[in-house]
């Protein structure tokens, strides 16, 4: 009995989220390099230019240690205002 309301739980879940999406509604918190405004998304730009300094040292070949040591030098805050780590990067680095 308990898995057939997870399951329905699971469907109802997916239809509502999908019914967001087609009516372009936020339906979750925004990623780093964006805000919401008004229900809708658009560019954070100060966000987007750590995003490419990030996305340069990458491609310079630095580490993702290195970097997350680097943006918390320059007291750049993460989009909820804590500290960087390494596998914040990575993730941010691999979802642009």
């Amino acid at each position: 009995m308990s898995q057939w309301e997870r399951e329905v739980i699971g469907e109802r879940t997916k239809e509502a989220m999908r019914y967001l999406k087609e009516q372009q509604k936020v339906y979750s918190r925004p990623i780093y390099g964006y805000d919401i405004e008004a229900a809708r998304l658009y560019e954070n730009e100060h966000e987007q230019e750590v995003i490419t300094r990030v996305r340069t040292w990458r491609k310079q070949g630095q580490t993702y240690r290195h970097i997350a040591a680097k943006l918390n030098a320059d007291c750049v805050p993460t989009k909820r205002g804590g500290q960087w780590a390494p596998m914040t990067v990575q993730k941010l680095v691999s979802r642009c």
